[in-house]
């Protein structure tokens, strides 16, 4: 799934929110939660679909940037990027939503950064980093269809 469009938006709000559906995405969406903080790349991976698209955008003073991977590959590569920047992560959850469309959720990431990621240079030091992510539902699959990732800065 590419970038989301409003007509695609439209037709996800035509969704009906079932008990079953949000059961099955709930437990989709824990597994994925759980099978990351263990950096468990298989157990991650088959919580997506094959065409999954994950995408990150960024806005700072200075600019935006975006970077995208496609597919099982790509999501590995977003996936490896990630774990080897913060081997060691601490992520505190703030907000959850679930519905037919998916999950959104506000976390924030506290670690040390050891490499690049998300056009973000490696300190060496902890930081803090704010994240808003929506969970791409892909009903027919019965797993997400990516994650559309907002790096947001965290007020001093």
């Amino acid at each position: 799934m590419a970038a989301i469009q409003w007509t695609d938006v439209a037709q996800r709000l035509k969704w009906e929110a079932t008990p079953e559906g949000y059961d099955r995405i709930r437990t989709v969406w824990l597994k994925h939660c759980d099978t990351e903080l263990r950096q468990d790349m298989e157990g991650l991976l088959s919580t997506l679909t094959d065409d999954c698209v994950y995408t990150v955008l960024r806005t700072t003073a200075t600019g935006a940037t975006r970077q995208r991977w496609d597919g099982q590959e790509g999501a590995r590569a977003f996936y490896t990027a990630l774990f080897q920047a913060f081997p060691d992560q601490n992520w505190q959850p703030e907000a959850v939503v679930m519905g037919p469309q998916g999950v959104f959720s506000a976390v924030v990431l506290n670690a040390r950064q050891v490499a690049p990621w998300a056009g973000i240079a490696p300190t060496g030091q902890t930081v803090s980093i704010r994240m808003f992510v929506y969970f791409i539902w892909a009903p027919d699959k019965g797993k997400f269809g990516g994650e559309v990732v907002y790096i947001a800065p965290i007020a001093e």
